[in-house]
């Protein structure tokens, strides 16, 4: 994830419950920022290690492209896993909202053409 320094970028919650999760197995809710409680519910199960070098994605909706459909905002707008339908891409919701006056971040590789005639892009 990157950041700014002082201010995260990216997902924030918006209230206390945000933190919170139920067990698929037990249905208890647990506090996802409390690594024992995330421990304590593992109910025997073990944790799968990634092998070195493993992409880790930070955003589960764009799949870190920091893009999503216009139309379908669950899909990404790039990638593997993108929307098929060709309409236009939006600033993923969860990752890619910038502070007021800024610009979201662009997707990887995006260039601005301006036409020097009408200095359109």
């Amino acid at each position: 994830m990157m950041f700014r320094e002082g201010k995260p970028l990216g997902w924030s919650p918006e209230n206390e419950r945000d933190h919170f999760i139920r067990c698929p197995t037990c249905g208890e809710m647990l506090d996802m920022r409390d690594l024992g409680q995330i421990l304590d519910h593992l109910h025997g199960k073990q944790i799968e290690e990634e092998p070195p070098g493993a992409l880790i994605m930070a955003c589960k909706t764009c799949d870190d492209v920091g893009w999503v459909c216009e139309a379908h905002p669950d899909l990404p707008w790039d990638g593997p896993r993108s929307c098929p339908c060709g309409a236009a891409g939006a600033p993923c919701p969860h990752c890619n909202v910038p502070d007021a006056g800024e610009a979201p971040r662009m997707p990887p590789g995006f260039i601005v053409e301006v036409d020097e005639e009408t200095k359109l892009h």
